[in-house]
């Protein structure tokens, strides 16, 4: 405690600030004993950040380096944040609600994305009888509250109210929840023999029958979305859910989309069991296709879908959206085929695909010449970049195995995560049949502090952007081209964002040429029907690329893009 008594029971979490996409993260959390002594075994060899609350108060976060110390012995944690938001949640009529859910988060778009603030995690109470509630153990920070009357209810599903630290009078109107209901059937008249429905970034609701409900919802805005495996994608935009009300939204006639097939070939002869997948976004691990432990979330947001060949080698995929995508084939013995492009349109494609041998990559990624864990490396064929990316995650010794990997050229690129920007180099690697080749990716940080402040074009407002730091020239004209060649890693890049107070920061830059490439976003990022809507279609949205020297010194330099307003997102899909 901050009276330098012991904390009893206090709750310990470690957590590795640069988890991604490419997994391997750290989030463990225990409970210290009476004396508040604790031991945490089975940590990698890496940086880690340890935070410690109770009911009243918590520590700062304190990064700890078992590299450098495998073993670290009296580990100090002081509970001397003590700040507090206290506030009421209310229904519509003023009246106080007993035993609401509170759960409080960083509001990172405005502005808060400091360490503490991650390594904490939210911060959660349940209203008393008169419906107060208090948060406790806060630093200064400003805050998104949500509450639900039952825990996780509204996670994902509202925008929240925004708070800071010694707020005393928040006022939380949790309305009565609505519903969404509806029919789905398929433009033949016939029901879906499976279809998944689903609102916000909450999981499907699946039906057999074709009809659907979908509860508890808060009164909002929503963007709903249909999937399955017989028909294209479906989206509803600008659904109001009302408090207390049902929304009937009657049939919903899915199209059947497009249907892409062909065959499976090796040395022009057909392959059966070799699975296929296709998806907006084609994202492997080392050793499978697609990594099923991701999960459905990720599925969903890449539009997978999957088949296994025939004895004939023959797939047939159907229900395919008219956007562009990826598909590739892999089988265990055989090998694997390189990403390739299925071209945007309504028309159905025949498309076969080689099986080619594969070899695997062993690398090691160091920063300044020491081992960085827990970095995302990026590996992708130079002769379809971005079609297919594989990503794997380095261990404590910087070290990273891909154990198949298509023959041929392929770009490697390591991505280092952080609070303020995500930081990428690249080298170029040969990948042989039956051979293990090697990658070695140093990454220099330099010295100066980068502020990228976005400004609206003949003074418009920019609520938000998504802003790149290219070396070199660089123009593209879409979100899509922009992920394209970020994920190609065709050019070093940093990424950041410009949040609530319009100002993108990159942290260790190094004296260079650069192009800033900025996404500006015009919206409520709080909003989940905007955010994800927003995800769906950043490919299509206008980019704005200008030229940028990063001289020697001073250390810390500024730089103002101006931009015009996002190009608008359409009303309707």
């Amino acid at each position: 405690k901050a009276d330098d008594q012991p904390a009893p029971w206090a709750t310990l979490r470690v957590v590795d600030l640069q988890q991604g996409m490419g997994g391997g993260g750290v989030n463990r959390q225990m409970i210290a004993g009476e004396d508040g002594a604790f031991v945490m075994k089975g940590l990698p060899r890496q940086t880690l950040s340890v935070h410690a609350s109770n009911d009243t108060a918590s520590s700062k976060s304190i990064d700890v380096d078992l590299r450098a110390r495998p073993k670290t012995e009296k580990l100090e944690l002081v509970l001397d944040l003590t700040g507090e938001i206290r506030g009421h949640v209310v229904n519509e009529d003023g009246e106080p609600i007993a035993e609401a859910q509170v759960q409080a988060g960083a509001d990172f778009w405005n502005r808060e994305q400091d360490s503490t603030a991650i390594a904490r995690g939210p911060t959660f109470a349940t209203t008393a009888g008169d419906g107060s509630f208090v948060l406790r153990g806060l630093p200064e920070m400003q805050v998104r509250i949500v509450a639900s009357r039952s825990l996780g209810g509204a996670a994902g599903m509202e925008k929240g109210v925004a708070a800071k630290t010694g707020d005393q009078n928040v006022r939380i109107v949790l309305a009565s929840p609505g519903r969404i209901v509806g029919t789905i059937q398929k433009s033949d008249g016939t029901t879906p023999t499976l279809a998944m429905v689903s609102v916000g970034w909450q999981a499907g609701v699946p039906t057999s029958t074709g009809h659907f409900e979908l509860s508890e919802l808060p009164p909002s805005t929503y963007e709903l979305t249909v999937r399955g495996p017989e028909f294209a994608n479906t989206y509803r935009s600008k659904l109001v859910v009302k408090s207390g009300e049902t929304l009937d939204l009657g049939t919903i006639t899915v199209e059947k989309g497009r249907i892409v097939s062909g065959r499976v070939l090796r040395k022009g002869s057909p392959v059966a069991g070799a699975e296929v997948v296709l998806a907006t976004q084609l994202i492997s691990d080392g050793s499978s296709l697609t990594p099923r432990e991701l999960g459905d979330a990720i599925d969903n947001q890449t539009s997978v879908r999957r088949t296994t060949t025939d004895a004939r080698g023959a797939y047939s995929l159907s229900g395919i959206g008219k956007t562009e995508l990826t598909i590739a084939a892999d089988h265990a013995e055989k090998g694997r085929s390189r990403g390739q492009l299925v071209a945007a349109g309504t028309e159905d494609l025949t498309m076969d695909l080689t099986l080619l041998d594969v070899g695997s990559l062993r690398g090691r990624v160091t920063l300044n010449g020491q081992p960085k864990a827990n970095v995302q490396v990026l590996v992708s064929s130079t002769e379809t970049p971005s079609q297919h990316i594989l990503v794997i995650a380095t261990d404590e010794q910087g070290m990273f195995f891909a154990e198949r990997v298509a023959v041929g050229s392929h770009k490697v690129s390591a991505m280092i995560p952080s609070t303020a920007a995500s930081t990428m180099a690249a080298t170029t690697v040969t990948i042989e049949v039956g051979k293990e080749s090697e990658a070695k990716l140093d990454m220099q940080e330099g010295d100066v502090s980068l502020q990228v402040a976005i400004v609206g074009e003949k003074q418009a407002t920019i609520d938000a952007a998504q802003v790149f730091l290219f070396k070199g020239e660089v123009s593209v004209k879409t979100g899509g081209e922009l992920n394209k060649l970020f994920l190609s890693a065709a050019a070093d890049a940093k990424m950041s964002f410009a949040a609530g107070d319009g100002k993108a920061l990159f942290e260790k830059v190094a004296a260079a040429a650069y192009s800033v490439c900025v996404i500006p976003i015009n919206g409520d990022m709080n909003d989940p029907a905007f955010a994800q809507k927003l995800q769906r279609h950043v490919s299509e949205i206008a980019v704005y690329c200008q030229p940028l020297e990063v001289r020697a010194a001073p250390a810390e330099q500024r730089y103002e893009a101006v931009v015009p307003p996002m190009s608008p997102l359409p009303e309707e899909d």
